[in-house]
């Protein structure tokens, strides 16, 4: 929908998520989901104006949440996470194509949230363990 008003346009047709703009506001990145989890999700790039779905990569790993993916500065780029076990990392896929580019090295953890700073010169990462509680009832009767 224009900023000024007026009618919203329908940019897909198909299911999508985790919209990303590029940095000149020409293009869209948007995750569309795989048919199931064996499969890698695909990562679209949109034109604005068309709506013309004009790249589309299948790179990214099933999540259940999936997060946007943050283009590069020069916008010639997005960076996208992949959570593999035991870490997290950043995986950098160029617009004019070729297989992605491990962009961050770590060892341990999971990625949260990524971005860049104010100015491009920085990429701010927030990371950390994940804690998950697990309670067993015993003799649970259900009185309803």
């Amino acid at each position: 929908m224009p900023v000024s008003g007026g009618n919203a346009i329908q940019l897909t047709d198909y299911d999508s998520f985790a919209p990303s703009i590029s940095p000149d506001g020409k293009l869209l990145a948007c995750v569309s989901p795989p048919e199931n989890r064996v499969q890698f999700a695909r990562l679209d790039i949109i034109n604005f104006e068309t709506g013309e779905t004009i790249k589309s990569f299948e790179v990214v790993p099933f999540e259940w949440n999936y997060r946007p993916a943050r283009w590069t500065p020069a916008g010639d780029a997005l960076l996208f996470q992949k959570n593999d076990r035991p870490a997290g990392n950043l995986w950098k896929q160029g617009l004019a194509g070729g297989e992605p580019k491990q962009y961050t090295d770590f060892n341990s953890q999971a990625i949260y949230n990524f971005a860049f700073s104010r100015g491009d010169k920085r990429l701010l990462i927030a990371r950390g363990d994940a804690t998950v509680n697990v309670v067993m009832l015993k003799n649970f009767r259900n009185s309803g």
